[in-house]
């Protein structure tokens, strides 16, 4: 880990920042939203307040249930 704080480590880490990450974070939010319709379509669709709270959506949603 201490690899990436290497002066002379020659990967761009700061170009790699401010060149991918915001499509990246982009690509990210967009496949959750997505995960989340198909898992909230499937829970019937019904909205609730604090459904985000619910371990077992978020798993649903990350594909671990």
């Amino acid at each position: 880990m201490a690899g990436l704080h290497d002066e002379q480590s020659r990967f761009d880490w700061q170009g790699r920042i401010e060149r991918d990450l915001p499509a990246e974070t982009e690509r990210t939010a967009a496949d959750l939203v997505r995960r989340y319709e198909t898992v909230h379509a499937r829970l019937g669709g019904k909205h609730y307040k604090g459904e985000v709270e619910r371990l077992d959506v978020w798993r649903a949603i990350l594909g671990e249930g």
